[in-house]
C-alpha cells in the first residue's frame, strides 16, 4: 500500500514538474514578445534569472521529495521482507510443534489404551516393530528356549511383552505350539515369566 502511495506521488511529482516547465516556457515566450516590445534587454533577462531561480528551486524541491519517498520505500520494503521472514520461521516452529503434539497424543492414546485395555486384546506388528522392540533379538533379553523357538523380553506401547521366535514354519503346526496360543494370557504372566 505505501509502494503504491510512493508511485502515485512520484507521477503526480512528474506531472506537476512538466506542467511547470510548460508553463516556464509559455511564460518565457510571452514574456519575450512583450519584453522586445516593452523593456530593454537587461531588465528581460533580470526577469527570466529571477524565473529560471525559482523554476530550480522547485525542480530541486520536487527532486529531494522523490529521494524522500525512495528511502522511506526501500525502508518500508526491508520491513515487510523481515515480517515474511518472521512469519515464515513461526510457521515452521509451529508445524513442528503441531507434529511433535501430534505424535504425542497419539503415545497418550496408546498408553492409555494400554492401561485401561480399551484397545483389542491382539495387535499387529511390523517385523521391523518387533526387531526393533527385542533390540535385534539381542542375548541380554533371551529369557528361555523352547522345542519351538527362542523367547525374548520385550516392550511395546509401553507394556512388557514376551516374543517368541520360531525356528521353522512347520513348528506352526505342531500341538504343542498351538497349545501354546491358546494358553496365552497377558492376565497369567507374572514378572518371573517375562
Amino acid at each position: 500500500m505505501r509502494g503504491n502511495n510512493v508511485d502515485f506521488e512520484l507521477e503526480k511529482l512528474r506531472v506537476e514538474l512538466r506542467h511547470v516547465r510548460g508553463m516556464y516556457a509559455i511564460a518565457q515566450n510571452e514574456s519575450f514578445d512583450a519584453s522586445r516590445k516593452l523593456k530593454d534587454p537587461k531588465e528581460r533577462q533580470v526577469e527570466e534569472s529571477i524565473k529560471l531561480k525559482e523554476l530550480k528551486a522547485k525542480e530541486e524541491e520536487a527532486k529531494a521529495l522523490v529521494e524522500q519517498e525512495k528511502q522511506e520505500h526501500e525502508t518500508t520494503k526491508r520491513q515487510v521482507e523481515y515480517v515474511k521472514e518472521c512469519l515464515r520461521r513461526e510457521a515452521a516452529v509451529r508445524k513442528d510443534a503441531e507434529g511433535k503434539a501430534l505424535r504425542e497424543h497419539r503415545e497418550k492414546e496408546k498408553l492409555l489404551d494400554a492401561i485401561t485395555g480399551s484397545s483389542l486384546q491382539y495387535q499387529k506388528f511390523t517385523w521391523k516393530e518387533i526387531v526393533d522392540a527385542c533390540s535385534s533379538f539381542s542375548k541380554d533379553l533371551k529369557i528361555g528356549t523352547g522345542g519351538n523357538g527362542i523367547v525374548y523380553k520385550s516392550s511395546f506401547h509401553h507394556t512388557v511383552v514376551a516374543v517368541k521366535v520360531l525356528h521353522s514354519q512347520e513348528a506352526l503346526r505342531t500341538k504343542q505350539f498351538q497349545q501354546e496360543i491358546w494358553n496365552m494370557n497377558p492376565c497369567n504372566l507374572t514378572n518371573k515369566d517375562l
